[in-house]
């Protein structure tokens, strides 16, 4: 009734919404509490991410109508204009309102923005994203400086949308914000599986709201070349795999898009290795020895420094990508160079001799001098991995900085600015919580100077794809790296980690709603599963987790073959935010022992202990289910284990000693099974684990009754 009642209220939003009945219960409720609070339901405090540098929320609010007047003080143009034609249609979004804008006379709600002026260096590290935010119950007043402060101030805006009685209004607040860093980035790699432009496009929207600036294409790779050279046509009809690229008519309209929302878009064409798709069609630009094993289990080659052909063909092949992306940087790569593939060539090896030359890194540095040469020469800057870092190299090449920290601090003290990506490898799976508690800062050494410390331009989240198809991205991307944007807009001491978790939860939702498909695309992957019981194979998956770092990526070097897509694995979150919450739930009774946390608990788990009969069955007639039987009835024990503590804790009572003895073994069992080298074939871990451990904990000790109890949990 819930669900049927949700849609009945969302006749104006788009039809893609009313895909809320397909939510499980914990979406649906998080769904609820943004829109039908509005009929007689409690407002929510607003969720602001990234939080602003400043701000002061007050009582009150602008009560949203159906005419909402934008007035315009000093600068507009058409960029400026389709930014409100954009935030209209997100407040749609999340109000169900169709808002009129046309309307004669100043007396009708106002909004006014004042944008000082055009900013000539807009897209670039210097543009000016400051803005200052005024929300009163008679008016909201935007201040910017530039339009970036514009864009800014719209996305924070809308996160003021708050349900209250009877309707909508944007709470009333006073802020006054600007970015701590200049680059903070996504990276998405568009090689290893091709990520089609609307899958990108969507990426865009949820960049602009949450205030990320650098969107960085990994574009070509051993696997694929997936961008089209009209100059080199063979590069991408022999080189992009399965013919998947983005045409230059694409990237154009991509690229605008991109800046129409405030986000430069850096290319990347990674040399001198990660090359092995540019040899389709052109092999004469390889090394002599040919492919071998790049230390991944795959194959690559690596392109021949000593060749002028091959600076020749990147010559003009940079000068036509230099009229698709405008961005005043260009990656260009320089990472993973396997050695032997120089140091096996005598042809090479002679010219190393030849200009004393002592091992693969100094003729690399000299193959990254070359390049930086080529990349001024189309007036751009270099940036490479950190691999190409060299004392020999000009100190305007930007080094990303992605597995050697210290890098970081050698790179600042040579004069090199460094973007920071080391610590937000989102295919490593990690918790929110473990970016968010990461600085950028935390790559350099302490005592590293102020003018050292300003190289620092920011950090980028980045998003590899060697396990990760277009249908995975959405939730591989969100909502983590919200707190990533968070950590690289606001200041440093905003690092309430508790705090961060409960706004998470809200833009979550919000991202949802306004079209990312981090959730939908979920429940898709589950029920082509099981389309007859989608709901078992759900109940399952909202228990777990995929284990963390690269076991996956082990198993599949070690078996030299690409992994089996579109199994449960790949419909697991990163990391599950419904089972933190049931976590907190249960840290929370053991000291409260609130009737409805006790209901909430016990309701769940009665769920989980009772799934397994279901999905045996189900996983019995389903092979690719298989592997997840062992979680399955894991998971059945360990809520079995929560019920009888749950009883317990109840009752005032005090388990056996055995009972604790074996609880603990099942406990430690999961422990050791969600490390990387220990885990089960299914590659998951039971997320929930932790709060059963939370209620087990609190069955041991002093108590206030002490007598002894058998289980009586039915």
């Amino acid at each position: 009734m819930m669900r049927k009642a949700v849609c009945g209220k969302l006749r104006g939003i788009p039809e893609r919404l009313c895909l809320v009945r397909f939510l499980p219960r914990y979406l649906l409720i998080m769904f609820v509490s943004l829109f039908c609070a509005a009929w007689g339901g409690a407002a929510q405090q607003p969720a602001l991410m990234p939080m602003p540098a400043h701000v002061a929320l007050q009582d009150g609010g602008f009560v949203l109508q159906k005419t909402l007047h934008v007035q315009w003080a000093a600068y507009r143009d058409p960029l400026l204009d389709r930014a409100v034609d954009r935030f209209f249609v997100r407040l749609s979004q999340r109000t169900g309102i169709l808002f009129s804008r046309h309307t004669p006379g100043r007396e009708a709600n106002a909004l006014t923005i004042r944008c000082d002026g055009n900013d000539s260096q807009y897209l670039t590290l210097h543009a000016d994203e400051s803005y200052e935010l005024n929300v009163t119950s008679r008016a909201i007043e935007l201040h910017a400086v530039g339009p970036t402060g514009v864009l800014r101030g719209l996305a924070t805006l809308l996160q003021l949308v708050e349900a209250s009685d009877g309707g909508y209004a944007f709470q009333a607040a006073k802020i006054s914000d600007k970015p701590r860093f200049a680059w903070r980035g996504i990276l998405i790699d568009v090689s290893r599986h091709f990520i089609p432009l609307p899958d990108l496009e969507r990426q865009l929207d949820a960049m602009e709201l949450l205030k990320l600036n650098v969107l960085h294409l990994h574009l070509t790779d051993n696997e694929s070349f997936s961008i089209e050279s009209l100059r080199y046509p063979q590069l991408q009809q022999k080189g992009a795999a399965d013919g998947a690229y983005y045409t230059q008519a694409q990237i154009l309209n991509f690229v605008q898009e991109a800046r129409d929302r405030g986000i430069r878009v850096v290319p990347e064409f990674d040399v001198p290795a990660h090359t092995r798709s540019w040899f389709a069609g052109y092999p004469e630009l390889q090394s002599r020895p040919q492919l071998q094993d790049d230390g991944h289990g795959a194959k690559s080659g690596v392109l021949d420094p000593t060749n002028p052909r091959v600076y020749e063909f990147l010559n003009h092949f940079l000068a036509e990508m230099s009229g698709l992306f405008p961005d005043q940087y260009v990656h260009m790569g320089g990472d993973e160079l396997a050695a032997p593939h120089w140091n096996k060539d005598s042809h090479i090896q002679q010219y190393m001799q030849t200009h004393a030359m002592p091992d693969a890194a100094a003729l690399q540095a000299v193959f990254t001098q070359r390049m930086e040469r080529v990349v001024r020469s189309k007036r751009r800057i270099m940036m490479g991995w950190d691999e190409t870092l060299s004392p020999k190299i000009p100190n305007n090449i930007v080094i990303e900085v992605w597995h050697k920290t210290k890098v970081a601090t050698e790179a600042i003290r040579l004069g090199h600015p460094v973007v920071v990506a080391s610590f937000y490898y989102l295919d490593l799976l990690r918790s929110s919580e473990e970016y968010y508690s990461s600085d950028p800062f935390q790559a350099t050494d302490p005592d590293s100077t102020s003018a050292e410390c300003s190289l620092v331009l920011g950090g980028e989240a980045a998003m590899w794809t060697e396990l990760v198809t277009p249908e995975m991205l959405d939730a591989a991307l969100w909502p983590r790296t919200a707190a990533i944007a968070e950590r690289l807009w606001s200041p440093r001491e905003i690092r309430d980690v508790e705090d961060m978790y409960r706004r998470l939860d809200q833009i979550d939702s919000e991202l949802e709603i306004s079209g990312i498909r981090q959730h939908l695309n979920r429940l898709r992957m589950i029920a082509r599963l099981s389309p007859a019981d989608t709901q078992t194979v759900l109940t399952l998956a909202d228990a777990l987790e995929p284990v963390k770092g690269y076991a996956r990526w082990h198993i599949v070097k070690k078996l030299s073959e690409p992994p089996i897509q579109n199994s449960l694995l790949d419909a697991l979150y990163p990391e599950n935010l419904a089972a933190r919450r049931f976590v907190g739930t249960a840290r929370s009774y053991t000291t409260r022992h609130d009737t409805w946390q006790y209901d909430e608990l016990y309701g769940t788990l009665l769920q989980w202990r009772s799934n397994h009969a279901a999905f045996e069955g189900i996983a019995r007639r389903t092979p690719a289910l298989h592997p997840y039987l062992t979680s399955s009835l894991e998971l059945s024990d360990l809520a079995n284990i929560g019920l009888e503590s749950l009883d317990a804790l109840q009752r005032g009572c005090e388990l056996s000693d055995e009972w604790t003895k074996n609880a603990k073994s099942v406990m430690a069992r999961q422990r050791l099974e969600a490390d990387e080298k220990s885990a089960l074939p299914s590659l998951t871990v039971i997320a929930i684990e932790p709060g059963i451990e939370e209620l087990v904990q609190a069955t041991i000790g002093p108590r206030t009754s002490i007598r002894p109890c058998e289980p009586a949990v039915q």
